[in-house]
């Protein structure tokens, strides 16, 4: 729900405070955590999207590596080939 707040989407963020309330009661009504169990895990995730969100930028850079890493040989390879290819063809043009 934090994640949405900030990136402004509203809609969205209702919707998971809409889950969550639901959840909460659900949790309760059938027993299966007690309210303080609910209360600490509330703010449990506060603190946790406080404390991790400024190092979950470093993890995706880290893990979009590959793929900014295969974009560039790819752009390599076609500009390569595209030389190979423009050489060939005066190369049989001379012939």
């Amino acid at each position: 729900m934090l994640e949405f707040i900030q990136l402004r989407c509203k809609w969205i963020a209702l919707l998971c405070l809409v889950s969550l309330i639901y959840m909460m009661n659900m949790l309760t009504i059938t027993r299966v955590h007690y309210t303080i169990d609910i209360v600490g895990g509330l703010i449990f995730s506060f603190f946790m999207h406080r404390n991790v969100a400024p190092l979950v930028y470093c993890a995706d850079w880290i893990i979009s590596q590959p793929y900014s890493l295969s974009v560039k040989a790819i752009a390599a390879f076609k500009k390569y080939r595209s030389k190979k290819i423009s050489t060939s063809l005066l190369v049989e043009e001379v012939v």
